[in-house]
């Protein structure tokens, strides 16, 4: 198997022009943090791991904002968790 090298190793091309247009400041270190990201030995690897991170995020969000929603009664936010059903 051929291994990309802009994708692994602390230079990681890759991560970086994804993080470039990014607002959160600590993207590389979010990516980096996360073995199935790190571990990509090609791009097909590499996005198949942001996509799986992306989603188990999406989730952990929705969860959170559940159970914030029953805590607080609010309709609104029960609301907005309805409407993630239908893409998870």
């Amino acid at each position: 198997m051929i291994i990309d090298r802009e994708l692994t190793g602390n230079g990681g091309h890759l991560m970086k022009q994804i993080c470039k247009d990014s607002q959160e400041m600590n993207c590389i270190s979010i990516l980096r943090a996360h073995s199935e990201v790190v571990e990509a030995r090609n791009h097909f690897e590499f996005s198949k791991a942001i996509l799986e991170l992306a989603l188990k995020k999406t989730k952990e969000g929705q969860k959170f904002l559940k159970e914030l929603g029953e805590k607080t009664r609010s309709k609104d936010i029960a609301y907005c968790t309805s409407q993630w059903t239908f893409y998870l």
